[in-house]
């Protein structure tokens, strides 16, 4: 378990649940470096020169691999570590971009500490620094220095990724998968018919009713107020703007045209997908 891995496990990560890392791990998914990842590799040592130069402390760049001795289960690749005089790592680096402050005040964002917790149980040290770059109109460098390994979340840290461990090494999964996560698994279905519940069955008919509901008057309110904007893209409470309405344009292959006028470009080009519905009667 990787300190990526380890925000997941403890319920940390808005993208993912135990159960989806569960999968990720036990069907070796590759998953693909996003913009945001890009930004952040591109930005590193820029961040960690700025760390540098206000620390005055001469940080050593990362890119291995290390397990944790005590707990093998445990691994990490901290983005910068510092060395004693004896090359002891005594602290390590955890450095974020982000263009969202919003959890960046006076202490590093949940996710972030997390990691840098978990990197120093690995490396065996007491003392972790988080650097995180806010982009975007005002950019804006944040660094938390020197804070100290808490225990009752490193034991935390310890134990549930242990437990989680096991889970992947049995192959049972953790509860609580994502329905994405379920369509991966079972991507075919077959004529068989099996019992379900018929208390979860008639809740899922109630909660879609609802939202149904909620939907429509949704959409009714949306159609008052665009009404009330006309040709404006602009709608404002108090001068102040709380919604847009504003004319884009997307351009699309227009698939009916395309077979008609290329029908052998239409053929070789077209890519057949196979999805399962889910449907209540």
């Amino acid at each position: 378990m990787t300190a990526s891995d380890t925000v997941v496990i403890m319920g940390m990560s808005p993208y993912a649940t135990p159960a989806d890392l569960w999968y990720q791990k036990v069907s070796a998914e590759q998953l693909d470096e996003t913009i945001p990842m890009w930004i952040g590799k591109s930005m590193e040592a820029a961040i960690a020169q700025k760390v540098i130069e206000q620390t005055g402390e001469q940080w050593e760049h990362c890119e291995d691999l290390y397990i944790s001795d005590e707990y093998p289960w445990l691994g990490a690749t901290p983005d910068y570590i510092l060395r004693d005089e004896t090359g002891k790592v005594v602290k390590v680096l955890e450095i974020k971009t982000t263009s969202n402050g919003g959890d960046w005040d006076e202490a590093p964002a949940p996710y972030a500490w997390l990691q840098a917790q978990t990197q120093a149980i690995v490396m065996g040290c007491e003392i972790v620094s988080v650097a995180c770059l806010i982009h975007g109109r005002q950019p804006e460098l944040k660094t938390y220095l020197d804070l100290p390994l808490e225990q009752m979340v490193a034991d935390d840290i310890i134990i549930l990724s242990k437990e989680f461990h096991e889970c992947l090494m049995s192959l049972t999964p953790p509860s609580g998968f994502s329905n994405k996560i379920v369509s991966k698994m079972y991507p075919t279905s077959s004529e068989e018919a099996v019992e379900i519940s018929a208390e979860r069955v008639q809740r899922l008919k109630e909660l879609k009713a609802i939202i149904s509901e909620l939907d429509k008057e949704a959409t009714d309110i949306e159609t008052e107020i665009k009404n009330q904007m006309k040709e404006a893209g602009i709608g404002t409470i108090g001068g102040k703007p709380v919604v847009t309405w504003k004319t884009s344009d997307t351009t699309r292959v227009d698939i009916t045209l395309l077979k008609k006028m290329y029908p052998d470009i239409a053929k070789e080009v077209a890519k057949t997908t196979s999805t399962r519905r889910f449907l209540l009667k």
